[in-house]
């Protein structure tokens, strides 16, 4: 939230080591990079954490389905 730009290595990083936190990751590192106002970087994220539906809450899913239609239209 604070600091996207410092962030965004660590999401990367974690991406590789922890697949259980992917999801999650790919989210956070999709809100750093559009928070950059990176949209070619932050669609492809928000995207992969979609592919892990079951795995997301309701809310977070809902939010990052709605980031989307905003970086895409």
């Amino acid at each position: 939230q604070g600091k996207p730009k410092e962030a965004i290595p660590y999401f990367e990083k974690s991406v590789l080591v922890d697949a259980s936190a992917t999801p999650y990751v790919f989210y956070r590192l999709g809100k750093a990079w559009n928070s950059l106002g990176e949209k070619a970087k932050a669609i492809p994220a928000l995207e992969k954490a979609l592919n892990f539906k079951p795995q997301l809450s309701k809310k977070v899913r809902e939010e990052v389905e709605g980031l989307l239609k905003a970086l895409k239209s």
